[in-house]
């Protein structure tokens, strides 16, 4: 919806009164928003789950990090159960 595109439909509806610009729900509706190719989004949607699946796996890597940190410090100190 920011895309110059969008943009200067909006510019072109929109109508002044009294100083203040409106645009209409119908004029709304009309506006033709560009989106990539079918085939486009699933390619970046399989991307995007990829990404988040690779986050997980480093957040659970962190984590066991951290677990194990927290164990070598307790054996260092002396306080290990």
């Amino acid at each position: 919806m920011n895309s110059e595109v969008v943009r200067a439909q909006i510019r072109g509806m929109a109508t002044t009164t009294a100083g203040n610009i409106g645009i209409n729900g119908a004029q709304l509706r009309s506006i033709e928003i560009p989106l990539a190719p079918l085939q486009e989004q699933h390619r970046v949607v399989e991307k995007v789950d990829a990404l988040l699946k690779l986050c997980d796996e480093l957040e659970l890597a962190l984590r066991a990090r951290d677990e194990h940190q927290e164990v070598l410090a307790r054996t260092i100190a002396g306080t290990a159960h």
